[in-house]
């Protein structure tokens, strides 16, 4: 069995010239979706451009070496960070220190942005939200159940802060539950009842 490689390089291309080089652990055709309704100041470019694979790895730091092999190459790379083999957090990070004002000042010019990227790809988004949960579930679950033990008083307090604010909420929140379970058992009985005693005698074995 061929061993699953955590990331993907991939490279766009417009009119046969490289453009962009990329790392992800998602599918090309999703990544490619979210490069087209991206905040990079050459969207439109992107959603002109095809997607390709470059290769599959394990490593980090391939991506910087794609982008400086085509560099080298004198293509036209429009990578804002130069994938210097640091995590994404920490890219995100150091650009955000170097350039402070950059998204603040580009939502300002596009302030509907956000509201119509979900609303326009709602389905996309559950998708890649779904998609991200499945991927990280066992981190989730170790982080919180290392979040829970690390501050279990603090967890407590919130949800007695939590449940008093929403004490009404709740109550309609527990009357549905419960109302949904009475029809899940009226439905039961009613299942046992139709059933003959040699059907039940069945039933009652498994």
């Amino acid at each position: 069995m061929n061993e699953i490689k955590k990331y993907r390089i991939y490279k766009l291309v417009l009119d046969a010239k490289v453009i962009y080089i990329g790392i992800t652990t998602l599918s090309l055709k999703r990544r490619k979706q979210n490069l087209d309704s991206s905040k990079h100041p050459n969207v439109d470019m992107f959603k002109r451009a095809t997607i390709e694979l470059v290769e599959e790895t394990d490593i980090l730091s391939r991506e910087r070496y794609w982008i400086d092999y085509y560099l080298t190459a004198n293509e036209p790379i429009l990578n804002i960070r130069l994938g210097n083999g640091l995590d994404y957090r920490e890219h995100s990070r150091q650009f955000a220190e170097n350039n402070p004002n950059y998204w603040k000042e580009w939502l300002e010019k596009h302030p509907d942005y956000n509201k119509d990227r979900y609303k326009n790809n709602v389905e996309h988004w559950k998708a890649r939200s779904k998609e991200y949960r499945e991927l990280h579930r066992e981190d989730y679950i170790k982080s919180s159940k290392e979040y829970y033990e690390a501050h279990k008083e603090e967890c407590k307090e919130n949800m007695k802060v939590y449940n008093e604010a929403n004490k009404e909420r709740l109550k309609i929140y527990r009357k549905a539950y419960y109302a949904n379970k009475l029809i899940e058992i009226k439905k039961y009985k009613a299942f046992l009842a139709s059933l003959d005693a040699e059907q039940l005698k069945i039933w009652n074995k498994l």
